[in-house]
């Protein structure tokens, strides 16, 4: 059994983080879940559940500002869809050949070494031109993200942030687009994973028992920290996360 009082710890500790950096919780819970003695497939569901109820609250918060660009959400569900079906059937294959908790934590720790080294490049490399339009990677990058939703969890602020950043000049937009298809991929992908059993409520919702006072926390927190040295700090914290779930993966 995993410790509860425990998740909810992690979970604050990881809500004031995000509060503070803006990079998505996924790359620090899923992988803290993995490490625990979770096994990955209950990892990954329950931190869609966990995600769902986060990303739609917030997402609420930004419609009811108007600050969701409809367009480039729309387009975005085209690519993530596809890649949520693609994701799915291999996910199904895999169950049926007994391998899922293995290609779950391979997927986990490969895309936080990706993700970690995109902050990574990201921090000392220029800030991207701003198109201010759907881009041509739209469609592409979605594909990605909906596919790495589904089998890590991670994907929908620590990979489309970087994007959405490259073609959109509103924060603000930029933020509540965000988060508005992160809740809809979450979701998608939670109703999935419950479907194949792979979801556990008490997990996620000690996760999000702790998460919440950890926003509030890291939002008080922010004006005297500087936000990027602590993203580098997390990008560092992430690629370890990653190497140490596949170092992880032989024990599987």
């Amino acid at each position: 059994m995993i410790d509860l009082l425990l998740l909810s710890t992690a979970g604050f500790v990881v809500g004031v983080l995000v509060a503070l950096s803006g990079i998505g919780g996924a790359s620090l819970t899923t992988p803290l879940l993995i490490l625990m003695g979770v096994e990955p497939r209950i990892a990954v569901g329950s931190d869609l559940l966990f995600n769902t109820v986060n990303k739609g609250l917030g997402s609420a918060l930004y419609m009811r500002r108007g600050d969701i660009d409809l367009t480039v959400l729309k387009n975005l569900f085209v690519g993530s869809l596809v890649g949520l079906a693609v994701s799915s059937a291999m996910i199904e294959y895999f169950r049926e050949i007994s391998l899922l908790n293995e290609v779950i934590a391979v997927a986990v720790g490969v895309v936080l070494v990706c993700v970690s080294l995109l902050h990574i490049y990201r921090f000392f490399g220029e800030e991207p031109e701003v198109t201010d339009g759907a881009g041509r990677g739209l469609l592409s990058t979605s594909f990605l993200v909906g596919l790495a939703i589904q089998l890590t969890s991670v994907g929908a602020g620590s990979m489309l942030m970087p994007y959405l950043m490259k073609v959109m000049s509103s924060p603000r937009k930029m933020v509540g687009t965000d988060l508005a298809f992160g809740f809809t991929t979450s979701l998608l992908g939670c109703l999935f994973h419950m479907s194949i059993g792979g979801v556990d409520p008490a997990i996620a919702g000690a996760l999000l028992m702790g998460s919440l006072p950890g926003t509030v926390v890291g939002t008080r927190l922010n004006k005297g920290i500087s936000r990027r040295s602590l993203r580098l700090l997390l990008s560092v914290m992430i690629l370890v996360a990653g190497v140490s779930v596949l170092v992880n993966c032989y024990r599987l």
